[in-house]
């Protein structure tokens, strides 16, 4: 037992390098894991031609159902608007107020043939999106998570409306999610007062998808104005041509 007891702090050394060992390839596991979940950048190339340009992105509406013991209910949620994405050739990109450049990501998610971009909100929340060469549109991700995030169409910039929603009409039923109950009228009854100018800070209503809400005008441009939807935050800000603005 003497002789035993006396052997410990040889033992105590000569197993001090496997306990490193195994402490090490612990951490080493980890990263492993932690790397194959994250998104692998890749060097920068020629972004793809397709997804230059101006970009409507939208949170698309849902369907939920709610059961009681008698009958179930389906309730259709409205789709929302975010931030205008423009993308220029070079990469650059400007989303709303933020401006960056894109980062060609390889997410752990990633489909063979598909190349997938990030970009980030004022908020530093991060977004992955691919082209949808079949649909046309930009199909926005959560960054690293994966989920669907948002659908990106093109915009027509000479009116800043969505060809694509004139064309084929869908997306008909996608509204802006009104934040309290207010007039809406067809806008083929009402006449818009294009010809007629705002005022920074001036309230008015403002057309978005057939319908009219109120908001206030917080920049003149040349033939656009940058409004602010009542009850809305600042990331729905947009610019707007006169034929969708009318006073109050």
């Amino acid at each position: 037992m003497l002789k035993l007891k006396n052997s410990y702090p040889f033992m105590k050394k000569a197993l001090l390098p496997f306990a490193i060992a195994i402490f090490i390839s612990g951490f080493v596991s980890a990263g492993e894991v932690f790397k194959k979940f994250s998104a692998e950048h890749i060097k920068q190339t020629q972004i793809e031609q397709s997804i230059t340009g101006s970009w409507e992105v939208w949170i698309p509406g849902a369907v939920t159902y709610t059961a009681t013991e008698t009958a179930v209910y389906q309730k259709y949620i409205l789709g929302a608007a975010m931030n205008r994405l423009d993308i220029k050739s070079d990469g650059s990109y400007q989303w709303g107020n933020k401006k960056g450049r894109l980062i060609e990501v390889r997410p752990w998610h990633a489909q063979e043939g598909r190349r997938y971009y990030r970009i980030s909100d004022l908020k530093g929340n991060d977004y992955d999106f691919w082209y949808d060469a079949s649909k046309k549109q930009l199909t926005v991700l959560f960054g690293e998570v994966g989920g669907h995030a948002a659908t990106g169409t093109r915009l027509d910039t000479a009116n800043g409306s969505n060809q694509a929603d004139r064309v084929s009409g869908k997306n008909s039923n996608l509204q802006k999610v009104k934040p309290a109950i207010t007039e809406t009228r067809k806008t083929s009854t009402v006449k818009t007062a294009s010809a007629a100018s705002f005022k920074p800070g001036e309230k008015v209503e403002i057309e978005w998808k057939g319908q009219w809400y109120k908001g206030t005008v917080l920049e003149a441009g040349k033939n656009t104005y940058k409004v602010n939807y009542d009850g809305w935050g600042s990331l729905y800000d947009e610019w707007v041509p006169p034929a969708r603005i009318r006073k109050l």
